[in-house]
């Protein structure tokens, strides 16, 4: 019960979920944050081990990327009038593919809308599927799939439509 108590309280003190569950062998949590609800806790023993994917059920609202203009990044890339930097939310790890045996969520050059996945930052064993926020085509890939990052800090490059 104690870490149930530490990562609600992580949760409720970065103010980047508004729907937060998560999975283990020994129990199920889903936490919404910001609108009165109360945490429920429900015991769930499984006797299948946790898969990366399969097994931990995405959070209901996804925390939306930061897109933005034409400012210098971390790196010192400049963006061009038409460009926007996708950029993390969170601290976590960054993957480009929903499990090692699928393909990446998106290339160099794909067409992107609004609403289409582009990575998974986990944090946490949660994964936060990050979305493109606009309508555009992904120019470059800034972060490594597997590589550490921060919050704020621009993954990906994206020329708006």
């Amino acid at each position: 019960m104690k870490e149930v108590k530490e990562l609600i309280s992580l949760i409720k003190d970065s103010g980047n979920f508004n729907t937060f569950a998560y999975k283990t062998d020994a129990f199920e949590i889903e936490i919404n944050v910001g609108n009165g609800s109360i945490p429920a806790v429900v015991a769930a023993p499984q006797a299948q081990p946790i898969d990366r994917i399969a097994t931990i059920p995405a959070p209901a609202v996804s925390p939306a990327p930061t897109v933005e203009a034409n400012k210098p990044s971390n790196a010192g890339l400049v963006l061009a009038p038409n460009q926007r930097f996708v950029t993390s939310p969170m601290v976590g790890t960054f993957f480009r593919r929903p499990n090692p045996s699928l393909p990446p969520f998106v290339e160099v050059g794909d067409e992107v809308q609004a609403d289409t996945a582009l990575c998974i930052v986990e944090v946490m064993k949660l994964l936060n599927t990050i979305e493109a926020g606009c309508v555009g085509r992904v120019v470059s890939i800034l972060v490594d799939d597997g590589a550490s990052i921060e919050s704020g800090q621009p993954l990906m490059i994206l020329e708006l439509k």
